[in-house]
């Protein structure tokens, strides 16, 4: 049996996590919400404006009209490189 989720905070704690145990540290947002690694929890569909509202430490790329690319957010570096 599965358990759902639908809470856009804990959803967005699930992808920075599944993120972080990517290599590249991005993925598409349907990859994300279909990952079998989310066993044997079922993510309710989010827009990815949702996951960057619930998140601070997230980021999106859009590709095309329907494909979004979430993304570790890079830390920003105060005083620029010396």
């Amino acid at each position: 049996t599965t358990l759902a989720i639908d809470d856009s905070r804990l959803i967005a704690w699930l992808a920075e996590a599944s993120l972080h145990a990517r290599a590249n540290g991005s993925a598409s947002l349907n990859d994300l919400i279909d990952s079998p690694s989310f066993f044997p929890f079922r993510i309710k569909p989010i827009h990815a404006e949702s996951l960057v509202a619930a998140s601070s430490r997230l980021d999106i790329l859009r590709h095309g009209l329907d494909d979004d690319l979430v993304m570790l957010r890079k830390p920003s570096t105060k005083g620029g490189a010396p």
